[in-house]
């Protein structure tokens, strides 16, 4: 038997949520878990800061895996890239000890978020809607919304603004 309300209270939150929901709910804890780790850089808890971030690249790497690139689709290529470039920032902030750039990562995901709260609005205003969203059935967003400040950094692409969503 769970003791922890808060735990048990999100165990049955996810297990009745709609594929949207789950999206939400993991980029909510990703921002908190990146604000948490600004505030213990600032403090000087490095044991918390590794802690939180440790849980923040689990939940990328987690999301990043649910994508299908052979899909081919411009929603999965751009969620790929994103994931890609936030997980760089905030390994630069976490050795670097920037707070402001792990706020700002947090931005990134806090904007990414409302797009899967529109696609879940689309979603539930369409009388035959499929309660199983995917990267694919999200809402285009442009590079400029919402790219990552390091974006001109990465080496591994010619051009950031060929990415768009």
């Amino acid at each position: 038997m769970n003791t922890d309300p808060f735990k048990s209270y999100r165990e049955n939150s996810i297990r009745g949520s709609r594929a949207a929901d789950i999206y939400i709910q993991s980029y909510d804890e990703v921002v908190r878990l990146l604000n948490s780790a600004a505030r213990a850089v600032e403090a000087g808890d490095i044991e918390k800061k590794t802690h939180d971030l440790n849980r923040v690249f689990a939940f990328i790497v987690h999301l990043q895996a649910a994508l299908d690139p052979a899909d081919g689709d411009e929603a999965v290529q751009w969620l790929n890239y994103f994931y890609t470039l936030v997980r760089k920032q905030i390994f630069e902030g976490s050795v670097r000890l920037k707070p402001d750039q792990l706020r700002q990562a947090a931005g990134y995901f806090a904007e990414v978020r409302k797009t899967w709260e529109e696609a879940r609005a689309m979603s539930s205003s369409t009388p035959a809607s499929n309660p199983s969203l995917s990267p694919q059935s999200v809402p285009s967003h442009s590079s400029q919304e919402v790219a990552p400040a390091i974006a001109s950094d990465m080496t591994e692409t010619s051009s950031h603004s060929a990415w768009s969503a």
